[in-house]
């Protein structure tokens, strides 16, 4: 399945909504939904909205080791060893089978 288009379509928002809604690097329940900035083979565009990891604020943008401070997924895991990538596409994977 392609994504189609700039906003989400109705089978990727059933997926965001069955996302659990803690961040996957400190288990906080104030999150967002991070989109996954390095270039993957299954994306079809830079902000492919599948490949998606749950964030608090923190570690999104607010804090010193966040994913947007740090630019990009890789040096995240460098800084946290936590391995967005991975995290999002296991779960879209495991979820649309």
């Amino acid at each position: 399945m392609k994504a189609k288009g700039r906003f989400p379509d109705r089978l990727v928002k059933d997926y965001w909504s069955s996302l659990e809604r803690r961040c996957v690097v400190c288990g906080a329940g104030d999150t967002v939904i991070h989109h996954i900035l390095a270039r993957l083979p299954q994306k079809t565009r830079q902000r492919d909205h599948r490949y998606v990891a749950v964030l608090c604020a923190s570690h999104h943008n607010m804090g010193d080791a966040s994913v947007h401070l740090l630019g990009s997924e890789a040096k995240f895991q460098e800084a946290t060893g936590v391995d967005l990538i991975a995290i999002a596409v296991k779960s879209w994977e495991n979820w649309n089978g």
